[in-house]
């Protein structure tokens, strides 16, 4: 299949042809058609470029609050997770020092480790 573009260059490189394109257009096309938005303002934003590249960038503002929101629930819920396992490590590791048996095995236990390791 022969190309007139420059070598290197796809067509998807193409303003309008990009991925990004086809996003911003449905994005568009369900904000200009809700239900009970005003003729005038649909016509407004339709010609107005610079108009649109406001509501894009408020519309990636809110996908950006929305993704640092649930990153950071992500990030609460791992912590928690990590606190419970230092607790939990907490509690064996008091209940081994109150069980000299415990003890008397771990140091067997590395001793046994040790010599294999010489």
């Amino acid at each position: 299949m022969s190309s007139n573009l420059p070598p290197g260059v796809t067509e998807s490189m193409i303003p309008g042809n990009r991925p990004e394109d086809a996003d911003d257009e449905a994005f568009f096309d369900k904000l200009l058609n809700l239900p009970g938005l005003d003729q005038g303002a649909v016509n407004a934003v339709a010609g107005n470029t610079a108009l649109q590249e406001v509501i894009i960038a408020a519309r990636d503002l809110g996908f950006e609050a929305g993704y640092n929101e649930g990153m950071s629930a992500v990030l609460e819920r791992e912590q928690e997770e990590q606190d419970w396992a230092d607790e939990y490590e907490a509690q064996e590791r008091a209940r081994w020092e109150e069980d000299p048996e415990k003890q008397q095995d771990r140091l067997e236990r590395e001793a046994f480790i040790e010599e294999e390791e010489v």
